[in-house]
């Protein structure tokens, strides 16, 4: 996908809610913020979540042709790019659990979002918004606190021994994702 605007915070509340917020300034397709630390990152039911340093968090204003494509749509598409690009990349075979996380077996390594914009009642833009865990490290017991989530994360640095170039990843995956525009 050709990207418009590259945009990056070194940490904003959430990379979903800066860019509807300021979506009007972006009447391209493709423009894409990201950020090192979101202080209020969404999740699905209004969660909100910390993500600290180490973790890729992004976001995608999309113009798709609605009559074509649903934002539903764009999570699947994204989601099954996720995990061929981890297979074809570094040989991980990751699956989808519906209807927007990413897992390693039992262990969760992304989340991806849509938010939709409106104009009226005229549907005119959605944001895809990802989280990856990139490069931190989880202990086995790692303690979500209250939220009480009923999963473990994973990071791609604790599947791979390594870490890995965050700008890098985000500039390859979304320049090599074909979205249903």
């Amino acid at each position: 996908m050709k990207i418009t605007h590259w945009i990056y915070l070194e940490e904003v509340d959430s990379t979903s809610t800066w860019l509807k917020e300021n979506a009007k300034q972006y009447t391209h397709n493709a423009t894409v913020i990201w950020s090192s630390r979101q202080t209020r990152g969404k999740g699905r039911y209004d969660r909100t979540w910390v993500s600290d340093p180490g973790g890729l968090y992004f976001s995608v204003l999309l113009l798709p042709n609605f009559d074509q494509v649903t934002p539903e749509t764009l999570v699947r598409s994204f989601s099954e790019f996720l995990t061929s690009y981890a297979l074809l990349s570094w040989n991980l075979e990751l699956w989808v659990k519906p209807p927007n996380d990413v897992y390693y077996q039992s262990k969760k390594l992304a989340g991806i979002l849509i938010e939709n914009i409106f104009y009226g009642e005229q549907l005119e833009a959605t944001i895809l918004g990802v989280g990856i865990n990139v490069n931190q490290v989880f202990p086995p017991d790692f303690d979500f606190g209250s939220a009480n989530l009923g999963y473990q994360p994973v990071s791609l640095a604790q599947l791979l021994g390594r870490e890995i170039d965050i700008e890098g990843l985000l500039k390859d995956l979304v320049s090599n994702w074909n979205p249903p525009l």
